[in-house]
Parts: structure tokens; C-alpha cells; sequence
């Protein structure tokens, strides 16, 4: 990671061992959760008061989103089925979430060729996750990270069975 790059650490904790739910911690601290949808791709983010909603435009296509009532506030593409990458349009070049090898399960965020985050399974045989994002960008921005990761995981088990 850059050094220059300042971020924060996010812990992912499934709620229970079959949940769809997950809580986010900082320091130890839970600063909210999400629901995901089972049927769909689809998710619904709780922090505090705030409720934000994840999802797609389209069943099959379309830019996948993050909205507050009616106000999307980012969109990442998926450019191709084939790839595990979305892109965000953040700035210019656009920042990337992609897999960086098919023999691992973590995410890197890449902004100019230059790693600025990851999202890593905390062991092979856990749903534990740590996010590690941006400090400056707003919170709902660096849980929709973990979102988009958390859809490929789960595409690739269901994928793999």
C-alpha cells in the first residue's frame, strides 16, 4: 500500500453462522451492519439513523449502485462477466476493485496503477473479513466496497457448487 495513502480498517463479522447479515466494527466499536438480500443482489446498509440501500439497475445488466432514498450517490461498473473488476468513477483515471489472481479470494482498489485498499477473508474457513479503505472517503462509499466483494464471493461458492 502507498504510503502516502491514509486509510482506515473495518472488520466484517457475519452475525451468525448461516446470516445474511454482517456487522461492521472500528476499533472494536460497531459502527453499523447490512442485510443482503438472499434472492437478489441486493443489500440494505444501517448505520445509525441512515439507511442506504445497495443494488443493481437491471436484472442482468446495469451498474450496480448506492443510494440514499432516492439520491444514488456512486455507480460501478462491472465491464466484463468474465472479470472479477468493477469500476468507479472517483476520479480521473477511475479507481478499480478487482481480484488481483484467481488463486486468491482477496480484493485490491487501485486508483493510477497505485494500490490504495483491500478486502481480505481473515482465514480460509471464515466469513470474517477485513476492509481496508480510503480514511477520506464517507463511510457508506467504503461499505459498498465490501458489498461488491462480498456478491463475488458469493458468486464464486455458488459458482464452485
Amino acid at each position: 500500500m502507498d504510503e502516502l495513502i491514509q486509510t482506515t480498517t473495518i472488520e466484517v463479522i457475519p452475525k451468525g453462522m448461516f446470516s445474511n447479515d454482517f456487522v461492521f466494527q472500528k476499533n472494536g466499536e460497531e459502527i453499523g451492519w447490512i442485510d443482503l438480500k438472499a434472492m437478489r443482489e441486493a443489500a440494505t446498509l444501517y448505520l445509525g439513523d441512515e439507511v442506504y440501500e445497495m443494488g443493481r439497475e437491471g436484472m442482468m445488466s446495469g451498474a450496480f449502485f448506492l443510494a440514499q432514498g432516492e439520491k444514488v450517490m456512486l455507480k460501478a461498473d462491472k465491464p466484463s462477466a468474465f472479470k472479477s473488476e468493477f469500476v468507479f468513477l472517483l476520479g480521473d483515471p477511475p479507481v478499480v476493485l478487482r481480484k488481483p489472481s484467481m488463486m486468491r479470494s482477496d480484493y485490491e482498489l487501485v486508483h493510477n496503477e497505485t494500490l490504495i485498499g483491500r478486502v481480505t477473508r481473515d482465514g480460509l474457513f471464515t466469513r470474517k473479513a477485513t476492509l481496508e479503505v480510503p480514511a477520506e472517503w464517507p463511510l457508506p462509499l467504503q461499505l459498498f466496497i465490501f458489498w461488491l466483494v462480498q456478491l463475488m464471493w458469493s458468486r464464486e461458492s455458488a459458482a464452485a457448487s
